[in-house]
């Protein structure tokens, strides 16, 4: 590159005069220009240049040993920046001394580089022009983003002015007031009616909006200000277009050069979302039913009033409590069972449990709901069903009464097979006891008379113990025993119809039942088996069991039941029968519908399957372990009314059983001797509870010896204390406990 004069490049920086500066200071500012990473050149008054440094020559693509004065200065500008140059950016530099401004470079390829330009004009120490300095900078950069910023400008605005949505900026003001700077079309026409008067401010005010709405938007304003987030709120008002309810979302824009806050916002005209929320609403205060809105974990979100007219709780003693804390305790496994299942997705329909009363009792009530998962809310309707059941529980008993009348003629002809074979063998025997020689045949006759005698008494008893079993109480029953005196009450109605019936049973377990209940439901269900087949048929009857359930299978032969039929079978009052259907026999539409609820009410279940032409199976499952066990062994022991003697026991544990035995109604006794524990064995305890620690191992010994020949049940504790001498020393009915344990615990160990 061609050398120049170390005065061109020391005054580029410098407002001296060349002769001013010192050579340290010529250097220096020689040096800064030759590296600058802007172009930086000089150029004399006929604009030639005459320096350029290195990064203006990679600018203009022009090599680094290029001479600079044969650079034509209109090859490397676009015509209309020779024109700026000439006509104003150097007259200005002449006359003012610098000219700063915006223009473009023009590369060896022909790309045009806008710069930002600065054109200095040096002056002699007589004031006349010795030379121009120009410096230029690359704003490529600048002009992209600037591009960009305008795009995406262009982009708001022009989502801004054709959003569906109500928009725009607004201001406090100072008097209270707020101020719509700016808002799109749709905003214009439906606060004003038109488009709005841009040369005056619209305000709240001045559109007639409330003083009560205008501090909400204040409000709001404000909260956004100070959090620097977001705020929602709802207003109503009468516009032009009428009244609206709309939901706002303001915020607060930072970073405004403004003289007063500002603030975006956004609304949504929600009118009909409201009337629809205010006639649900409406709905939902007027029922008599009971609506709820639960959380997922079961908290109370919102009630009705029903709630209040049928249970007797107020809103305010509901709403942020648990649902579960108004199940009854019976009940409560259940409920659990069922919110998890509404958690997972899944929606209730028809399940009946106990609800609590503000008075102490319990309702019925029937639920269904459904799990919104967006809004992780569970949305539930219950009826108070509580009438409903006990009409169909004295349908039940008008039922069973039915049952019991045809089961009557039955057994009629029954007794009257029995009592011919009773009369004539005892005829014949009181003939031949006047013969001596006839003892083997009077024999036959009396042991004929014990068999048919024996055979009527059972079909007695299986008809008085259904006919009796009005106890309400849970009791641990052979189900195969249950079966078979069923099917001796159902002996005669089935064989007459020649209908057979085949069982089939595994190793069944005891289960924890209310056998009157699950007898009429086996009732029943043989009963619908006969009338499906009429005549010549069969009925299949098979006990099976699982690890927790016990399962009741009974197949008919029959007609079976239509597909439109099935899934209405257990409505109550639906009936294929009599006057209700299209069959010969009398039916109510009740019996499957209270049999269903009687399996429920045992945490069981009842359910079908039937092919047309070919019969159906109905199953009725039930729990092995019932949650009603523990409960009925105290209530049962409650209701023989006998006692427990406490023998030797300390005394805090003493009081600690009298406690809880007093909501049971328990008497209990305490004995320090074996003549006291002697003569209280007469009042014959439902228990004896025994403290091993007390003195005298052989006196324990006299004591257990004693009582293992009452065979009264025997609770030792404490037997930790003396080793294990003890444990098991009671026998079969004894139960051993190593620490002293709640009243409760040892109740619900007898089995009674």
């Amino acid at each position: 590159m061609k050398t120049v004069p170390l005065e061109h490049l020391a005054s580029l920086p410098s407002a001296r005069p060349f002769q001013e500066l010192s050579q340290e200071e010529i250097r220096r500012n020689a040096q800064i220009a030759h590296l600058s990473p802007d172009f930086i050149g000089t150029m004399d008054l006929h604009y030639h240049p005459v320096y350029v440094n290195p990064a203006g020559l990679r600018m203009a693509g022009l090599p680094l040993d290029i001479d600079v004065t044969t650079i034509d200065v209109t090859m490397h500008h676009p015509a209309w920046a020779i024109r700026q140059m000439m006509e104003v950016s150097f007259l200005a530099a002449r006359d003012h001394g610098i000219w700063i401004g915006e223009s473009a470079l023009l590369t060896t390829g022909g790309e045009e580089i806008p710069v930002s330009q600065a054109i200095f004009a040096h002056y002699d120490n007589r004031g006349e022009i010795e030379f121009y300095t120009f410096v230029m900078r690359d704003i490529r950069a600048l002009k992209q983003a600037e591009k960009g910023l305008q795009d995406s400008t262009a982009t708001i605005r022009g989502l801004f002015e054709s959003a569906g949505a109500l928009m725009g900026v607004v201001e406090m003001m100072d008097d209270g007031d707020v101020h719509h700077i700016t808002d799109n079309p749709k905003t214009a026409s439906f606060f004003v009616g038109c488009e709005i008067d841009k040369s005056r401010p619209i305000t709240c005010r001045c559109m007639g909006v409330t003083e009560s709405i205008i501090q909400q938007w204040r409000e709001a304003c404000l909260e956004s200000l100070q959090t620097g987030l977001p705020v929602h709120f709802y207003f109503s008002h009468i516009y032009p277009v009428g009244k609206k309810y709309l939901s706002t979302t303001i915020c607060h824009i930072q970073n405004s050069s403004a003289d007063r806050p500002r603030f975006a916002y956004i609304a949504e005209d929600v009118t009909e979302r409201r009337k629809a929320e205010i006639e649900r609403n409406r709905f939902f205060s007027l029922s008599l039913d009971l609506f709820t809105i639960l959380s997922m974990d079961g908290t109370i979100m919102d009630v009705n009033a029903g709630w209040t007219e049928t249970l007797g709780w107020s809103v305010s003693q509901l709403c942020q409590r648990n649902v579960m804390d108004f199940v009854s305790r019976e009940d409560l496994q259940r409920a659990l069972a069922e919110l998890g299942s509404n958690v997972g997705g899944k929606s209730t329909t028809n399940f009946l449990v106990r609800m609590l009363h503000a008075d102490g009792s319990t309702r019925w009530v029937q639920w269904r709901s459904h799990p919104s998962i967006e809004e992780e809310l569970i949305y539930a309707a219950g009826r108070d069903v509580t009438s409903e059941l006990e009409a169909i529980r004295m349908s039940a008993e008008a039922d069973k009464l039915s049952a019991i009348g045809l089961l009557a003629a039955g057994v009629a002809h029954e007794f009257k097979n029995y009592l011919g074979g009773i009369l004539g063998n005892a005829t014949y025997a009181l003939e031949e006891l006047a013969d001596p020689s006839s003892n083997d045949s009077v024999k036959d006759s009396l042991q004929q008379i014990v068999e048919a005698s024996t055979r009527a008494n059972a079909v007695a008893m299986s008809l008085l113990s259904y006919s009796r079993s009005s106890s309400n109480d849970f009791s641990s029953e052979d189900v195969v025993s249950l079966v078979h005196k069923t099917l001796e009450l159902m002996k005669e109605e089935l064989s007459s119809s020649a209908i057979s019936v085949t069982t089939h049973y595994d190793n069944i377990p005891r289960v924890w039942m209310i056998p009157g209940r699950i007898q009429q439901v086996m009732l029943n269900l043989l009963f619908n088996a006969r009338h499906a087949i009429k005549v010549n048929g069969s009925i299949t009857i098979t006990l099976r069991a699982t690890t927790d359930s016990v399962f009741i299978d009974v197949r008919d032969t029959g007609c079976g039941i239509s597909p439109e039929n099935l899934s209405r079978i257990f409505d109550p009052f639906f009936s294929t029968k009599g006057v209700w259907g299209k069959d010969e026999f009398a039916g109510t539409g009740m019996g499957l519908s209270i049999s269903r609820n009687i399996a429920h009410e045992h945490i069981g279940d009842l359910t079908v399957t039937s092919t047309v032409g070919e019969g159906s199976t109905f199953t009725l499952r039930l729990p092995i372990d019932s949650p009603h066990a523990k409960d009925s062994t105290a209530e049962s022991i409650a209701k023989q009314n006998q006692g427990i003697i406490l023998f030797s026991v300390n005394s805090g544990s003493i009081a600690g059983y009298k406690r809880e035995a007093q909501p049971l109604n328990v008497s209990i006794s305490i004995c320090d001797t074996i003549e006291s524990l002697s003569a209280s064995i007469a009042s014959a305890p439902t228990l004896y509870i025994l403290d091993v620690t007390f003195p005298g191992k052989v006196e324990l010994m006299r004591v257990v010896d004693l009582l293992k020949r009452t065979g009264i049940r025997i609770a030792l504790i404490n037997c930790a204390t003396m080793g294990s001498d003890f444990v098991g020393c009671g026998g079969s009915s004894s139960l051993s406990f190593k620490e002293t344990p709640a009243l409760g615990t040892i109740l619900g160990q007898i089995v009674i």
